[in-house]
């Protein structure tokens, strides 16, 4: 059946060509339109609005509800008891209803304790893809707190250098044409000439790991394919189509670090994501010598922060637009803030976890003191499941401003019929419960046992005892869980 006799025996079905009429006829329901509705001359009306603006200042004018256009949904009206006519909105009036005369076998907090929708917008987007922080936050921050760490100098070329591989990839353009061999005596070169001690850490891309979902919303769905990586050979695609394809970023980096080893310059393969590889070689140069850290992504800042010895010398974090001196900025910073940056980092949206629904990284920074006990908690590899179920509820209840001797459920409710009784002139302008304001106990546990995922990969790395309590935490109808079993391997 073609789409055309499909529309048509929609059409039919519903009778629209049955009775003719010039009133709008919703198609799904058979709601005929009042005359109020005029959405199809949305044109015309927005042509009058834009016409009212000239010759106005923008802080003067005002957008006057009456003047745009009236659609299906905004024309449903209701009767107050005055006799006045007020927009309706249809679920808000239906959760109305269900709190004044719920009398169901189940009870409401009962209910409360799922979802109720088909994916958990408190953790995913309209595309099911993770909810993503923004990591600089946390750089910015505590930069404010410390300005004095900000470094207005460039760092000594005869320093430790640290760099990022991932990094070092995306810095410079590829020529049209070139050869891959050319492409590496490009980076070789970059290298020989910025530094005079440098070790290069890569990324290893052997397989699934938890960063995947990073990975995709990175490359978008332009993938090359996979091709030969030889010396002689020339790119014949784009450098981001080409890195998009994990088996020819690998054998790229393979190429690189071979021409780097030969050009005496330091190289290390990480198995995974080598922030951490690369944070812990430059605590270890730094006991040493001065170290500098040449890296883009804010995960290596965080580590730094964490981790750094204020009694070694100093380490520097080098971006692209600033340098900061990480050492002093754990000499200032509040110990209590550094020894959580990790835990307060993952709770509000990191590569492998969610970033809940209205939660920022700042918020979550400024009640670190309030955080303490629910970090020790997940900072400690010994912590029982139980325990960190409770941590994780605790640490949401105290980041959404409410009593932890409350619970996640019992205070979905309280919000639900505050939000929902609240009353309002205009039904519509006071929207419904949205069900990704607060999630469920039921939710909350997935998300706590995933992000616990990166405390337990740091502290017990990735070791035999590390995998054994780390796959006992994760439930065995976890998505994640697959991918970890294949990353741990």
């Amino acid at each position: 059946m073609s789409d055309i006799q499909k529309i048509l025996q929609v059409f039919l079905e519903r009778g629209v060509f049955n009775k003719p009429s010039k009133k709008i006829v919703r198609l799904s329901t058979g709601l005929v339109a009042n005359d109020s509705v005029n959405a199809y001359e949305a044109q015309s009306v927005g042509k009058k609005i834009l016409d009212s603006m000239v010759g106005q200042s923008v802080a003067e004018y005002k957008f006057s509800q009456k003047n745009q256009v009236k659609t299906l949904a905004s024309a449903t009206h209701v009767k107050t008891s005055s006799g006045a006519q007020i927009e309706m909105d249809s679920q808000r009036l239906y959760q109305r209803l269900l709190l004044t005369g719920f009398n169901g076998d189940i009870a409401l907090p009962d209910l409360f304790r799922y979802e109720m929708c088909s994916f958990p917008p408190s953790l995913f987007d309209n595309h099911v893809c993770m909810r993503m922080g923004d990591k600089s936050e946390i750089i910015h921050h505590l930069l404010k707190l410390v300005p004095e760490s900000s470094s207005a100098t460039s760092c000594d070329m005869s320093m430790q250098y640290i760099i990022d591989g991932g990094s070092l990839l995306h810095k410079f353009s590829w020529p049209q044409n070139a050869s891959y061999s050319e492409i590496c005596e490009m980076y070789v070169r970059h290298i020989k000439q910025s530094c005079c001690h440098a070790l290069v850490v890569f990324d290893g891309y052997h397989g699934s790991s938890t960063k995947d979902e990073a990975h995709r919303r990175r490359m978008g769905n332009d993938i090359g394919a996979t091709v030969l990586v030889s010396p002689e050979v020339h790119v014949t695609m784009t450098k981001k189509s080409f890195l998009a394809n994990p088996s020819n970023k690998q054998a790229f980096i393979n190429l690189l670090a071979e021409q780097m080893t030969k050009a005496d310059i330091a190289v290390e393969h990480a198995k995974g994501d080598a922030d951490y590889k690369i944070c812990m070689s430059a605590c270890l140069h730094a006991k040493e010598k001065p170290t500098a850290v040449v890296a883009e992504d804010s995960d290596v800042f965080q580590l730094l922060t964490h981790h750094a010895n204020i009694a070694d010398k100093d380490l520097y974090m080098v971006t692209s637009k600033q340098t900061v001196c990480v050492t002093t900025l754990a000499k200032i910073l509040d110990p209590l803030l550094s020894g959580a940056l990790l835990f307060l980092h993952a709770f509000s949206g990191c590569d492998t976890t969610s970033r809940p629904y209205g939660i920022g990284k700042v918020l979550v920074l400024k009640k670190y003191a309030e955080l303490e006990r629910c970090s020790s908690i997940f900072m400690s590899p010994s912590s029982s499941r139980a325990e960190i179920e409770g941590a994780g509820e605790d640490a949401l209840l105290i980041i959404l401003w409410l009593h932890t001797s409350l619970s996640l459920d019992s205070a979905r409710v309280d919000k639900f019929q505050q939000k929902v009784g609240y009353c309002t002139r205009s039904m519509c302008r006071q929207r419904s419960f949205r069900q990704h304001l607060m999630q469920p106990f039921s939710i909350v546990i997935v998300h706590t046992i995933r992000f616990r995922h990166g405390v337990v990969m740091i502290f017990l790395q990735k070791n035999g005892a590390g995998r054994l309590l780390l796959l006992a935490y994760i439930p065995s109808k976890c998505l994640s869980r697959r991918h970890l079993i294949d990353y741990l391997r």
